[in-house]
Parts: C-alpha cells; structure tokens; sequence
C-alpha cells in the first residue's frame, strides 16, 4: 500500500497524469519539473546533519542531509527559448529517510506536499526523488534554500561550517577562490608574486582586506600629492576598487575608489627593499577589533591599510596601493601618524647643514640651534641667507646703532604646505633687512 503512495505521486509528475482517471495537469512555466533522479547524478555528497523525531536513533524517523552538487541540475524553463534548460552543477539537499515501506505514517511524512513545493517562487522548492542504492534509503531532492533555513551555519558552496557565521563568511571558499585566481595574474617578478599570495593567505575576517596584484591601466585620474626621499606619492581612482564581502549576498564585490599610491624609485630600492619597506603595512580593516580578538601590539605605524601592488610601465617602479587618507594622516618618509614629523623635520635640516655656510661657526651655530627648535607647521624656518637673493634695496629708517631697509627676497621664506606636506617658498616676499653697525666681528651679544 505504501509503495503505491510512492507510485502514484511518481506517476503523477512525471506524467503530469492522474493515474486513476487519466486527466491531464496543465503545467504552469513556473513549476519545476519534478523527476526520478538517479543517485549517480549526485558529486561531492558530504553529510551535514541527522534528525529524529524520537528518541531511539535507530527507528524510521530518522533522517540524514546531506550537501550534494546534482550533475545534470533540474529542469526550468527559459522563455527566451521557449522551452527547458538545465541549471548544470546546482547546490542541492538530499534528506535521506530511512523508510519502512510498511509504515504509511513515514510514507506520509516522505511524501509530504504542504511542506515542499515544486513553484518556483517559493523558499523550499523540490527538484525530484532519488533512492541511495547501498542503503536503499528514499532520498528528497531540495533546493539549497533548504541549508539557509535549517544549516544557516553552513556554507552552501563547500558545506564546510562558516568560519564566522555572524556574517556568513567562509574561509575554505575564499582560499580556493584566491588559489584558483593564481594563474590568472603574474607581476612578472617571483618575490612579488609569492608576497602577495602569502597576504592573501593572511586573512582571517569577513572584513580583512584581499591583497592583490593591480595592474597600473586599472588607475586613472593619477595626481602627485607629495614626496618622501625617494618615493612619490599620488591620488588616484582604482576604477575596479578592492574586493570587499556582501554578507547578505555572501559575494565579494568591487566598486571604483579613491586610493593613495605610493611610488618607490627601483634606482634606491630592490625588490627586497620594497618588500621590507612595505611588510609592516596591514590588511585588517578594523585595527581596534584585530586588537581586541589577538591581543597584538597595534600602532599607529602599521596601521596604514594597503589594498595591493602595482608596477607603473614608464618608469617600471614599483607601487604600493593604499587608503586614501595615507598622505592625510601619515608621514611620506616614516610612515609615521602626523601631521608634521619632527624627526624628519629635523633630519632633513641637519642633511642640509653641508650645503650652506654663514663663513662664521657662532652664527652657524645659532642657525642650526634656532632650526632644531621648529615643532609645528607654523614655525618660521629660521636659516642662511645669501645677499644676492635681495633687490630693491631701499633705506627705510636709521637710528641707533642699526640701518633699515626694504627689499624683496627672490625665493623667499619656507612655508608648510598642509595640503603636500611638505615646504615651498613664497617668491618675491617683501622682507625687511635691519644691519646692525661694526657687526663684522661677531660677539656673544649679537647673538642673543
């Protein structure tokens, strides 16, 4: 009698007949075609959970499911070519019930149709039966919306357990991703490349950042913002824009970016060097959260989030491709958080010591005392200045021991340019000179 159940419901999709009167259904496009589907159509089955109803394990209410890949894939129709195609290699559930074909109370439960339907509108959709032919188990063919209302822990693409279930993340699927993605891309250079796929390898988060290769005709809009010693730094649109995960959709998708690249010249720097100098940068999105989940010693200085690297093809330098607030928030030279770095400030004037000579070591001195004093922006770079770099001169006043005068100086006085961080000079800046009498031989009191 319960083998008869099975029958009839068989006979009745794949037929679309009514066995006891013979009439026909009228099929709607949006059903899907319900079919007998041999076990051997099913790849990669892996079990993903057992149920019962009782307690006794061993009984018929049993049911297994299991993750499974069907070959062929179900039957939907496409209007575009008014007929059926195959949606080939689907995701699909195999519950599996272990059948007592003289129980007609499992046999109703197996043949349930309030609960599954064959429209495809509906979140449980059924694409057919199957039989497992070692267990002789009756097997339901689900869509894979099934693992999304019962195994929301589950990845529906490897049925491996997500490696954050919080956001449906899984990590197995996005290292086979970027394995697979290696023989699409090659920098042309060995250590880069196994530099970038030990980065990819890196990422434990949803959010963490997926380092790449970028090739250069990816940017446009390229401007230079600022310097370092040897390296150049520019604002550009990365029209790709980096990977970054849909948890709802449980993709990554890309969309276009304003990035800062950072240039390194290939005449101060090796390949080595250039790895050195970037391997401290990070790929994690939320620093606050990679401290509070490793305990790790997060600072300001590698904080600086990098998406990947890139090659420029004129001048074959290599570039590092960063946050767009790289030159807004850090040092070019140092890579250090602020706005105007002492320590290079400093540096930079001690190098520039050598080029310059009052012909006077006391005033020398106080020059290079007054410049090692400079802690902000604002600050007047105090320095040597050659009188060739006067015209206009003008007498303006005179009294006491001293001379006034009005000129212009050529170059003019150091200012910080906040939007380049870096100094520039205001040409042609109206100055005062103030010569002090009998000053050719310098004293203690001329300095103060």
């Amino acid at each position: 009698m319960c083998l008869i159940k099975i029958i009839k419901i068989l006979f009745r999709f794949l037929t679309n007949k009514c066995l006891e009167c013979g009439n026909i259904y009228t099929p709607n496009k949006r059903d899907i075609i319900f079919e007998w589907i041999p076990y051997d159509k099913f790849d990669n089955i892996k079990e993903i959970g057992i149920n019962s109803t009782n307690n006794n394990k061993n009984d018929s209410s049993i049911t297994k499911t299991y993750f499974a890949t069907f070959k062929d894939g179900p039957l939907y129709y496409r209007n575009i070519f008014w007929g059926y195609l195959r949606y080939i290699d689907a995701v699909v559930a195999l519950k599996c019930f272990n059948i007592n074909l003289q129980d007609e109370d499992a046999i109703d439960e197996f043949l349930n149709e309030k609960f599954y339907d064959k429209k495809i509108s509906n979140n449980i959709k059924i694409y057919g039966i199957s039989q497992n032919p070692n267990t002789k188990e009756y097997i339901m063919v689900i869509h894979e919306g099934y693992f999304e209302r019962y195994y929301k822990e589950y990845c529906i693409k490897c049925a491996e357990m997500y490696t954050n279930t919080n956001y449906n993340w899984c990590k197995p699927c996005l290292i086979n991703y970027i394995k697979e993605d290696f023989i699409y891309w090659n920098s042309g250079k060995k250590e880069i490349d196994i530099f970038i796929q030990e980065m990819q390898l890196k990422i434990n988060h949803h959010s963490d950042i997926v380092f790449e290769w970028i090739p250069y005709n990816r940017f446009n809009s390229i401007k230079e913002i600022g310097k370092g010693d040897f390296t150049t730094i520019y604002s550009a649109k990365w029209k790709d824009g980096p990977l970054s995960y849909n948890q709802h959709k449980k993709v990554y998708t890309r969309d276009s970016e304003m990035i800062n690249l950072k240039c390194f010249d290939k005449s101060k720097y090796t390949i080595i060097e250039f790895l050195n100098k970037i391997e401290n940068y990070t790929i994690k999105r939320d620093v606050a959260e990679v401290y509070n989940k490793y305990k790790r010693n997060v600072t300001k200085e590698n904080n600086i989030k990098m998406y990947g690297i890139s090659k420029d093809p004129k001048t074959k330098n290599y570039i590092v491709v960063l946050e767009n607030q790289y030159f807004e928030k850090y040092c070019a030279k140092c890579d250090k958080n602020n706005g105007l770095c002492e320590q290079c400030q400093t540096n930079d004037l001690r190098k520039n010591f050598v080029n310059w000579s009052s012909g006077n070591e006391k005033i020398d001195g106080l020059i290079q005392e007054m410049q090692l004093k400079i802690n902000s922006p604002s600050n007047i770079i105090f320095e040597w200045i050659p009188y060739n770099q006067f015209y206009g001169i003008k007498e303006i006043g005179k009294g006491g021991f001293a001379i006034v005068y009005s000129a212009i100086w050529k170059d003019g006085p150091l200012k910080y340019d906040t939007n380049r961080k870096e100094y520039t000079r205001i040409s042609g800046k109206t100055i005062a000179l103030k010569c002090l009498d009998n000053s050719q031989s310098i004293t203690d009191e001329f300095n103060k």
